[in-house]
């Protein structure tokens, strides 16, 4: 899984240490660069090797508070699938067994 996001490093500060117990989800973030400075920001990236392992995190994502959630990208890869793949929602794609999905995150 990738989440891009402009000026979200605070933000997803806390994604990138183990899971205190406060988390509905298990999973680490590392921290990505962009190889064109200035471009997306910054992106983090986590590999779940179960879906029930993230079941929850589109949904704690989502609840961020991005300082700007405009830019927000979440990309799911599947083993599986050959490519990242847009979708309009994600869940509906996820309850059927699709892995494959990209959607910006908008907070509420």
């Amino acid at each position: 899984m990738v989440v891009l996001a402009a000026d979200a490093h605070e933000v997803m500060a806390q994604l990138t240490r183990e899971n205190d117990g406060t988390r509905p989800w298990s999973g680490v973030f590392v921290p990505i660069e962009s190889q064109w400075p200035g471009t997306f920001g910054r992106g983090w990236a986590a590999e779940f090797t179960h879906r029930r392992h993230w079941t929850h995190l589109l949904d704690y994502l989502q609840s961020l508070p991005w300082p700007r959630p405009e830019t927000v990208q979440v990309l799911i890869h599947d083993e599986e699938d050959d490519c990242f793949g847009p979708v309009d929602d994600v869940r509906r794609r996820v309850a059927r067994g699709a892995a494959s999905t990209h959607r910006a995150v908008r907070r509420t």
